[in-house]
């Protein structure tokens, strides 16, 4: 007589076991959901605590190295990129018969320049550009590329002269009782 009323439903047939199955893990899960579980306690953890601020300050410090990580990637591709594009349009100096002196941050330095070069490159024709360990002449419209993808690495783009000198004077009249 010690059969449980699962089995005794099974038995006259108005349950089959698949059925018994299913009512008896819905059983288990309304137990298991009626435990108060560990996460569920009132009183504070200290330790809990202490370990929630070492994970947030762990998450900002990785925020920052995969920051700083993030930046010089993009100096190194930005780096890649004008490298290629002044070895593809790279003019050739040549003998250097003239010296034109140009600042780099607080220093002055200088390169030996054919006399065309130099005229082109005072007039802002040609643009002189960081390359490598030393300086390279590009094209005009090169030098302008390579301003806006990094600022810095072009060294002198001058703008190009206009064709009367004379123009810039042309506000200010010569008086007539000027004494040589």
């Amino acid at each position: 007589m010690s059969n449980s009323l699962q089995d005794q439903l099974k038995q006259t047939g108005l349950v089959d076991e698949k059925q018994a199955r299913k009512a008896r893990q819905e059983k288990k899960k309304a137990r298991k959901e009626s435990k108060p579980s560990r996460r569920q306690s009132t009183a504070p953890d200290p330790h809990a605590e202490a370990a929630r601020r070492e994970r947030a300050a762990k998450a900002e410090r990785d925020r920052e190295a995969n920051a700083k990580r993030e930046a010089w990637r993009r100096a190194k591709e930005t780096a890649a990129r004008i490298r290629q594009i002044v070895e593809t349009h790279r003019i050739e100096r040549g003998a250097g018969e003239r010296v034109y002196r140009f600042t780099r941050g607080r220093k002055i330095k200088e390169v030996w320049l054919s006399a065309q070069h130099h005229r082109h490159l005072a007039d802002g024709e040609i643009a002189l550009v960081t390359f490598g360990e030393g300086y390279a002449l590009v094209p005009k419209a090169t030098g302008e590329r390579i301003r806006g993808i990094d600022e810095e690495a072009v060294l002198v783009l001058n703008t190009a002269r206009t064709e009367s000198g004379d123009d810039l004077y042309a506000d200010f009249p010569i008086p007539d009782d000027l004494m040589w």
